[in-house]
């Protein structure tokens, strides 16, 4: 094995050099490797003596492309029946963001053309930095795949992008397509001065506003906010409640079964979130008013569409966007004031407010006029 410097002149007489790398593969294949610069080439002979060794060198002629680790990764998250919502979210970070991702030109650790088209075997640690930087100072995509110029990924996003690169690029390593992850040392940190503290009134609806949404609903929107406000459920816990699972006589909601994205009812997010919530009084007399006239199914729903199916996320949401737009709880860019997670933190506010005071369950969930 040997690294060798390579002169040549073009047709019209203009110098050139490369940096070539000689060895014999395991199988005593004869093989060479090209590079602009001499570090490079020692950097690469270096690692194929190691990979040689261990039995798993792949040969860049060889070797797979970005584009097609990414496309095993999705394989694998498809066949462990992933959430939905997460294969749509890693579909997005891999077409939007990763696959097209060019290199700043004259960057000494980019990489020419896309990403994608970019072979495993010439992945390396700088190269992966070079792309966190892209990400963070790249322009986002919109879900029809328009580029919006108004500003930048957020940090938060940024994380989520190179983690699924990451997670491309480990899947490559299992199935022995590269020998390491050199994605691994590289970190997107959060910035803690630019986490901006959780305040009621402004991120958590304080309980003026919680009652001025509740005044404002109606229907099977009424009652499935006010159980969201008193019980803390996430709303895919809420679209896949069953009266079996509601005591009205115990004063209790067990939460055993949620409803994804697509509206198929399944497993809870995680062990903690199976739990039994006791209720209030006025909790309690709305979901009896709401059983008498709740549309019927066999799904048996608590809060179903008119046909009695699951109740779509979006329209949860459209809804309680509606209603703050018609009591005028908009923020300054006019959009809705809160959603239906804010619900949700609302009932952890009050429950952390009642343990400070000590004042019991029954003064914030035994009547809607408390709040």
């Amino acid at each position: 094995m040997s690294v060798a410097k390579r002169n040549w002149k073009t047709s019209k007489g203009e110098p050139r050099t490369k940096w070539v790398v000689r060895y014999y593969d395991a199988d005593g294949k004869y093989r060479t490797e090209t590079f602009e610069r001499e570090r490079d080439a020692k950097a690469r002979e270096a690692q194929i003596k190691v990979d040689l060794k261990k039995g798993i060198h792949r040969p860049d002629s060889t070797s797979l492309t970005v584009r097609e680790a990414a496309e095993m990764w999705l394989q694998r998250a498809r066949a462990e029946s992933l959430e939905p919502a997460a294969i749509s979210s890693y579909e997005r970070h891999c077409r939007l963001h990763i696959l097209p991702a060019t290199a700043p030109k004259g960057d000494p650790n980019g990489w020419s053309g896309n990403l994608g088209d970019v072979k495993l075997s010439q992945l390396t640690t700088p190269l992966c930095e070079t792309f966190r930087l892209v990400v963070l100072e790249s322009n986002p995509h919109d879900r029809t795949g328009k580029i919006r110029t108004d500003k930048t990924v957020s940090r938060r996003m940024a994380r989520h992008i190179l983690s699924s690169f990451k997670g491309v690029v480990n899947e490559a390593q299992r199935r022995g397509l590269i020998s390491h992850n050199p994605a691994q040392p590289v970190r997107i940190n959060s910035r803690k001065r630019e986490r901006v503290p959780i305040r009621i009134g402004e991120q958590i609806p304080d309980r003026k506003e919680v009652r001025a949404i509740l005044t404002g609903s109606i229907d099977v929107w009424h009652t499935l906010y006010l159980t969201d406000a008193f019980t803390g459920m996430r709303s895919s816990e809420l679209r896949g409640l069953v009266w079996q699972h509601v005591d009205l006589n115990d004063r209790a909601i067990e939460v055993r079964q949620r409803a994804d994205t697509e509206g198929l009812i399944g497993l809870c997010k995680s062990e903690a979130a199976y739990r039994t919530i006791q209720i209030g009084d006025d909790l309690v007399e709305e979901l009896r008013r709401w059983k008498l006239i709740c549309p019927r199914s066999d799904l048996n729903l608590v809060f179903p569409d008119d046909d009695g199916n699951v109740l779509p996320r979006s329209k949860i949401y459209d809804e309680l966007c509606a209603v703050q737009r018609r009591i005028g709880m908009k923020r300054p860019t006019g959009k809705a004031k809160y959603n239906v997670h804010s619900l949700r933190h609302f009932y952890a506010s009050i429950m952390i407010d009642e343990e400070r005071h000590r004042s019991g369950y029954k003064s914030f969930l035994g009547t809607r006029r408390s709040l």
